[in-house]
């Protein structure tokens, strides 16, 4: 959040505070190393360089106070791959496409079968297409907040430990969007959108909390509306016919 408000100030103390703040990010949790992106799409490749050398020391100079030192990486990336493959089977929800896997084999009565590990990875490598074209677009979208979207759905989507706390992330992006909405028809699709992430709903349906549900169909259609909105912007002419 630190980032994404002083990354573009003026002032050299709040920009360089940004810029620590997203490197804390990354040695922290990781995924937001995404957001580095903004530096190379503004070509900021001084910024660039601090950043790396700056997480660079963060993650391995902690090593040297540790019995073996800089031997324990093994061990580190080890627990890490662990890490990852315990909520990887655990099928935790990430307002992604492994829910509805989840949803469909437990209505077809087939969640022990072969054929949930196959709807499951249909579902997994669909993720990593989907985040492949929102880094596409970030680099082709003007409008800020939908930037901010492409690439906190990447960062949501992908990692197998993001759990529901995760729409946190989204929080910014709502932030953005209030302050650039136009009040076009579309802008009410997106803002009823948002009201269905934020649902306070908690009943649970096939055993997993309706709001898992409700949440990751809303940010679904969500991108969905923002490729679409891409296409008609591309192709001026579905723009006039669809009247948007």
């Amino acid at each position: 959040f630190y980032f994404l408000t002083y990354k573009d100030s003026n002032d050299l103390r709040y920009k360089y505070f940004a810029l620590i703040a997203l490197c804390l990010s990354c040695v922290i949790k990781g995924y937001p190393a995404v957001l580095g992106l903004y530096l190379l799409q503004e070509r900021r490749y001084k910024d660039i360089g601090f950043c790396v050398i700056l997480t660079f020391i963060l993650v391995f100079v902690p090593f040297l106070y540790f019995e073996h030192g800089f031997g324990n990486i093994a061990q580190f990336v080890s627990n890490l791959q662990l890490n990852a493959k315990a909520y990887d089977e655990a099928l935790y929800p990430r307002f992604g496409l492994v829910i509805y896997n989840r949803i469909i084999m437990v209505l077809l009565h087939l969640e022990h079968s072969i054929f949930h590990s196959i709807g499951y990875m249909i579902a997994k490598y669909s993720i990593l297409m989907m985040a492949l074209i929102s880094l596409f677009l970030f680099f082709k979208e003007e409008s800020k907040w939908k930037q901010l979207m492409l690439l906190t759905m990447t960062i949501v989507w992908i990692p197998t430990n993001n759990a529901f706390y995760a729409g946190l992330y989204y929080i910014p992006v709502i932030l953005l969007f209030l302050k650039e909405n136009e009040g076009r028809k579309i802008d009410i699709m997106y803002m009823l959108l948002f009201c269905l992430l934020l649902n306070p709903i908690q009943f649970e349906v096939l055993n997993m909390p309706i709001s898992w549900m409700i949440s990751s169909i809303s940010m679904l259609l969500c991108w969905m509306l923002l490729v679409f909105e891409f296409v008609i912007r591309k192709y001026p002419i579905l723009k006039s016919s669809l009247l948007i």
